[in-house]
């Protein structure tokens, strides 16, 4: 799907991925996100940065699980660690902006729906989703 979106490249996480990524960027990503709020992935964003470069956090891990990070890391090189919490969106500003560019046909989010589901089904749906079945699923009456 995220090729679908306009990604170049995607890769599965494993533990060759910094090394994939700086055979394919020549030094690391300028940017890199991370989207599904694993402890490991996150705790791996400096590895996959150039110097420099900025990671975002947009998946949360449960709130028992701490992320370590190497600070010193960070530091040296320049990389930048930042937190996008609902994309850091300030709503009386964005969501116009955003219902403009959906109505205009330039925001696809129709497209990011996989599943039109009932109240009954929201259980199943969440257990979809941690199994990596769906990309969303919206409760509709």
């Amino acid at each position: 799907m995220a090729r679908d979106f306009g990604a170049t490249h995607t890769l599965t996480p494993s533990a060759e991925l910094a090394e994939e990524i700086q055979g394919l960027t020549g030094g690391g990503a300028a940017y890199a996100f991370e989207a599904i709020g694993r402890v490991q992935t996150i705790e791996s964003l400096p590895s996959l940065i150039a110097p420099g470069g900025k990671a975002v956090i947009v998946g949360l891990p449960p709130e028992d699980s701490p992320v370590s990070i190497d600070a010193l890391l960070l530091a040296e090189s320049g990389k930048s660690l930042i937190g996008s919490n609902y994309g850091s969106t300030v709503p009386g500003r964005d969501f116009p902006r955003l219902a403009e560019l959906y109505l205009a046909g330039r925001l696809p989010v129709d497209r990011l729906i996989s599943h039109r589901i009932g109240l009954e089904e929201v259980n199943e749906a969440f257990n979809a989703m941690r199994r990596g079945e769906r990309a969303r699923s919206v409760i509709v009456f």
